[in-house]
């Protein structure tokens, strides 16, 4: 009877990595729809017998959603890992995955890059027609975590953005500082 359990578990267990297999290509096949891709790799995520790899393989794919589910995924999987993708995805084109890039880096303020949010907080694709997206107040409230001193002058500079909201909020950090 023991044998026919442990038969029983070791075709199960195949059949589950057979599964995973199918999942895995289907997440990087051009035929599966979107959201099925990030339904799938959130499937993934929570069977520990699938490389984390793979996660770290989806966030550089070419479809956003795919990165983004990836990014979150790794986040779950390897946190060191999804620090170190976030910091890439940063700079993402799409604006859904540099939100969920930031989301992982600030939870971690102690291993924070400050000079690659500061390098963030201008550039052109966190605007659009000439206007601060959101992701620039989230960036600056992440840098406000722990504010160092010697980055006076960076706020300061801030607190006359165009974007009324960011530059209330870097009054506010400068008057903590």
């Amino acid at each position: 009877m023991k044998f026919v359990w442990i038969l029983l578990i070791f075709c199960l267990q195949a059949f589950a990595e057979i599964d995973n297999s199918k999942n895995i290509e289907s997440v990087f096949s051009d035929s599966t729809q979107i959201k099925d891709k990030w339904k799938i790799v959130m499937q993934l995520a929570k069977d520990t017998q699938v490389n984390e790899n793979i996660f770290v393989q989806a966030t550089k794919d070419k479809d956003c959603f795919v990165r983004n589910a990836g990014l979150i995924a790794l986040k779950a999987r390897n946190p060191n890992k999804a620090l170190k993708a976030a910091e890439i995805l940063l700079k993402d084109k799409a604006l859904v995955v540099r939100s969920a890039a930031l989301d992982i880096i600030k939870t971690y303020p102690q291993k924070i890059n400050r000079n690659l949010l500061w390098k963030e907080l201008s550039q052109s694709y966190n605007f659009r027609s000439g206007k601060s997206l959101w992701i620039r107040k989230d960036i600056l409230n992440t840098l406000a975590l722990k504010p160092l001193s010697s980055e006076k002058n960076e706020f300061l500079k801030l607190s006359t953005d165009s974007d009324q909201e960011l530059s209330n909020q870097a009054k506010k950090i400068l008057i903590n500082l």
